[in-house]
């Protein structure tokens, strides 16, 4: 440690400088203090510069030790054959092994409105959602980590009640290296993106997409409007110009779901809200059909499929609606005296309650067999006597 002739503490093992003599020597002792005057632990290695940090955890070796987690081990969805823990070991595998080129795209954008439509049409061209996997703020720029929405180990966070879905979890059980590494400026708001695009273990399915935001607040708006949802979906139904999207294959389900998400009041009655197995079962059945799904073509087959049968249903719930009233001016009159006239020689319906001495008991099976015997004997007694 020495002091410069300008009133300055400059310490001797680093470059920093302090105002004062205090500030020099506690700098020294959390920073520069000798191995010989840590802090150490007796029951393990550990080591550290300040008693208190010590002392907690010296704590820990008298809690009861938790079992360790085993971490899962990530497969390689080519081959099946080669596993790892870590991440950029899997990446290494595609590119040495499987040679998938994992190029990398560096791109700018002025502001995030403009970085979130660039999203939204790579998500619509390579039919894929990204979602936000980690967050991290920093006093200079913000960091957000995208990766693909297939891509993972499907954990069960269940009690196992439920069976799974027919058509299984959205998870590969591996590493899909799509991803995006998105830097934003706090001062400025420029964003810049590291984008990975190439997608590995899965393929584009469009029925394994979730709607959009922009999607589900349309719907959402429509129901705010006390739209049915039949007229919704035709609408949905009509609007599909060119290429089949996630949107066309909106189901009744997906509409109840915005309209539990938005809270906009009690679901309609019918198919969806019916605990009934069989409707249970055509829904799973119908979901199956969707995930087939990938042309224009085949999506015509089905709606054509479809038509002829709506009419029918339709037909069928209008005639079961156990709750229809009637106007006012379709109520028949009917004449109460005429009705009763024919009930005036009725007995009382007035319950008669039976004494219990001279009630009737329904006989045992012993006493059914002594009756019969009896009876056999008397038969027999009178025909002797002939």
């Amino acid at each position: 440690m020495s002091d410069t002739s300008d009133s300055q503490f400059r310490c001797e093992q680093c470059p920093k400088v302090f105002a004062n003599r205090r500030n020099l020597l506690q700098h020294v002792r959390r920073n520069h203090r000798p191995s010989s005057q840590l802090f150490r632990c007796y029951h393990c290695k550990f080591e550290s510069k300040f008693k208190n940090a010590l002392q907690r955890h010296i704590v820990r070796h008298s809690k009861p030790h938790k079992p360790l987690r085993e971490k899962k081990l990530h497969i390689c969805p080519l081959c099946r054959l080669f596993k790892c823990e870590v991440r950029n070991e899997m990446m290494e595998h595609y590119e040495e092994v499987h040679e998938v080129p994992l190029s990398k795209r560096i791109v700018s954008f002025e502001n995030s409105q403009d970085f979130e439509k660039w999203k939204t049409g790579i998500e619509r061209a390579e039919v894929c959602r990204f979602t936000i996997y980690s967050v991290k703020e920093r006093k200079v720029v913000d960091m957000r980590y995208y990766r693909c929405f297939r891509d993972g180990i499907y954990d069960p966070k269940g009690k196992g009640e439920r069976r799974l879905k027919s058509k299984g979890s959205i998870r590969i059980g591996g590493i899909c290296p799509a991803s995006m590494k998105v830097v934003t400026k706090k001062e400025t708001g420029v964003v810049q993106v590291t984008f990975i695009p190439n997608h590995v273990g899965h393929t584009e399915e469009v029925g394994r997409l979730n709607l959009t935001k922009v999607e589900r607040a349309e719907i959402a708006d429509k129901l705010s409007q006390n739209i049915p949802y039949q007229v919704i979906l035709d609408e949905i139904r009509t609007s599909k110009r060119s290429g089949l999207h996630r949107i066309h294959l909106t189901t009744r389900q997906d509409i109840a779901n915005v309209q539990s998400t938005f809270k906009l009041g009690k679901g309609e009655r019918g198919f969806l809200h019916t605990n009934d197995n069989k409707i249970q079962k055509i829904r799973e059945k119908v979901d199956e059909i969707l995930e087939y799904l990938q042309t224009d073509e085949q999506a015509d087959i089905l709606w054509n499929a479809l038509l002829p049968v709506i009419p029918t249903i339709k037909a069928a719930s209008s005639t079961e609606d156990s709750n229809f009233v009637p106007a006012s001016g379709q109520v028949k009159k009917v004449n109460v005296l005429q009705k009763m006239s024919p009930q005036e020689n009725f007995y009382s319906t007035k319950a008669r309650r039976a004494k219990p001495q001279n009630a009737l008991l329904t006989p045992t099976d012993e006493e059914k067999r002594a009756t019969a015997a009896a009876l056999l004997m008397t038969n027999f007694n009178e025909s002797q006597k002939m």
